[in-house]
C-alpha cells in the first residue's frame, strides 16, 4: 500500500507538469505510453505469475528462474521489434514512432526488472519493490520538472521515463544480491510457456479492457492535430487512482473468502463485505463524480475542462470496478478462472467492438461510456460466476 500510495502520487505530480506543459502535446506522450504498455503485455505472457507461485510452493530452484530470465529476455526483444516495426505503419507524427522506439527499448529493462520483483514477491519481500519503485518514481518525475523548467521539447520526456525505468533495473538488481545466469533449453521453454499462457491470457485480456480504447481514440482522432487522447487522459488518470484506493480494501478479501469458503460464517463474511464494498463504490462515485472539476483543475488546469465530464462518467465506471473486485475474490477463491477466462474474452471483444462503433463519432465521450459499460459488464459476469461458487459451496456442504 505505502508503494502504491507513493508511486501514484509521485505519477499524478509527474502528470500534471506534463499535462500544464505539453498542452495539447499530451496526448502524443500518452499515444506513446500507451503503445508500449499495450506491446509489453504480451513480453509477460503471465511468466511472472507463473514464477512466483512456482518459487512460493517450492517447486523451483536457481535453474528454472534463469529459464524464466531468459525466456522473457527472449520475448521482451522480439516484441520490442515487432512494436518498434509496427508503429511505423500507424498514421502517427515521427516524434510519436521514434518515442515508441526509445521507450519500447527501455521496456525491456522493466521486464526484467518485474522478473525479479516475482522472485521477491514469492519470499514476500515487498519492500525491495517497493523501493525499487518509488526510486524509479521520484527519478522520473524529478526529470521530468526538470526538462519543464528547461522547457525541452516533447522526446525529452519519453527519455525522463526510459531513464526511470533503467534505474529501475540497476536497483532491483543489487537488491536481488544473487547471480543472474541465462540459460536456454528448448524443451523447459515449450513447457514454461504452456503452464504460463492461462495467466498471460487473463493479463492480455485485462489490458484490452484497460487500454485499447487509449489506441483506437488516437487512430480516428490524431493526438498531433486533436487534443481529445490528453482530454481522456487527464480524466482516465484520476480515475485509475480511484479505483486503485478501493482495490485496497476488495484485495484483502481474497484471504477472507479463501479460509471460509467451505465454513458457516461464509454467508456472514459475504454480507458484511458487500455492505463494506458497496458503501466503498458509492463514496468513490459519489466523489469523482461532486469534485471532477476541482480535480481536473487542480491536476491539468482549466484548458483540460473537456475532461470534467469524462471524469464525471468515468465514476460510475469507479463503482462497478469497486464492486467487481468484491466478486472476482469469490470467484477466484471458488477455483473458476478458466471460466472467468472465457466470459472475459467475450467482454473484450464486445468492449473492441463498442469502441470502434463508438468513438468514430463521439471521441473520448463516447470513450468514457463505454469504459462504463465495460466495467458494469465485467461486473455482471463475476456476479455470475461468484453465484455459480456459492450454489457449489452450499451443494458441497449439505453433501
Amino acid at each position: 500500500m505505502a508503494g502504491k500510495v507513493s508511486t501514484s502520487v509521485l505519477g499524478v505530480i509527474s502528470f500534471g507538469f506534463l499535462a500544464r506543459y505539453l498542452q495539447n502535446q499530451l496526448g502524443e506522450y500518452v499515444l506513446i505510453s500507451s503503445f508500449v504498455g499495450f506491446i509489453v503485455v504480451f513480453a509477460d505472457l503471465g511468466l511472472g505469475t507463473l514464477l512466483t507461485r512456482e518459487i512460493a510452493s517450492k517447486r523451483a530452484d536457481e535453474k528454472y528462474i534463469a529459464f524464466v530470465f531468459t525466456l522473457r529476455l527472449f520475448l521482451s526483444v522480439i516484441v520490442t521489434i515487432i512494436g518498434s516495426i509496427a508503429i511505423f505503419f500507424f498514421p502517427y507524427s515521427i516524434i510519436v514512432k521514434i518515442g515508441v522506439v526509445l521507450l519500447a527499448i527501455a521496456n525491456i529493462f522493466f521486464i526484467l526488472a518485474s522478473t525479479l520483483w516475482s522472485i521477491f514477491q514469492a519470499e514476500l519481500c515487498y519492500q525491495k519493490i517497493v523501493f525499487s519503485q518509488i526510486v524509479s518514481s521520484l527519478v522520473t518525475c524529478i526529470l521530468i520538472i526538470v526538462f519543464v523548467l528547461l522547457k525541452l521539447p516533447l522526446l525529452y520526456f519519453v527519455l525522463a521515463s526510459s531513464i526511470g525505468i533503467s534505474i529501475c533495473f540497476i536497483t532491483t538488481y543489487f537488491l536481488y544480491t544473487r547471480t543472474i545466469s541465462l540459460k536456454i533449453n528448448k524443451k523447459a521453454f515449450l513447457k514454461i510457456l504452456k503452464e504460463a499462457w492461462p495467466l498471460g491470457a487473463g493479463i492480455i485480456v485485462s489490458v484490452i479492457y484497460f487500454k485499447i480504447d487509449s489506441l483506437i481514440l488516437p487512430f480516428y482522432y490524431n493526438p498531433s492535430i486533436h487534443p481529445d487522447l490528453g482530454y481522456y487522459s487527464t480524466a482516465y488518470k484520476i480515475f485509475e487512482v480511484a479505483i486503485m484506493f478501493g482495490g485496497f480494501y476488495t484485495g484483502t478479501l481474497f484471504p477472507v473468502f479463501s479460509a471460509h469458503l467451505q465454513s458457516k460464517k461464509f454467508i456472514l463474511h459475504l454480507k458484511k463485505h458487500l455492505l463494506y464494498t458497496a458503501i466503498l463504490g458509492v463514496a468513490g462515485c459519489s466523489t469523482l463524480f461532486i469534485f471532477a472539476k476541482i480535480f481536473i483543475f487542480v491536476l491539468a488546469g482549466q484548458n483540460f475542462a473537456p475532461s470534467v465530464l469524462s471524469l464525471q462518467i468515468l465514476s460510475f465506471a469507479a463503482f462497478a470496478s469497486i464492486l467487481s473486485g468484491f466478486f472476482l475474490n469469490i470467484v477466484i477463491a471458488g477455483g473458476r478462472q478458466l471460466l472467468l477466462l472465457k466470459y472475459s474474452f467475450i467482454a473484450a471483444v464486445l468492449n473492441i467492438c463498442l469502441n470502434l462503433l463508438i468513438i468514430p463519432k463521439y471521441s473520448f465521450i463516447g470513450a468514457s461510456w463505454t469504459t462504463v459499460a465495460t466495467q458494469f459488464i465485467i461486473l455482471a459476469i463475476n456476479i455470475y460466476i461468484a453465484i455459480l461458487v456459492i450454489k457449489e459451496r452450499r451443494a458441497t456442504i449439505s453433501s
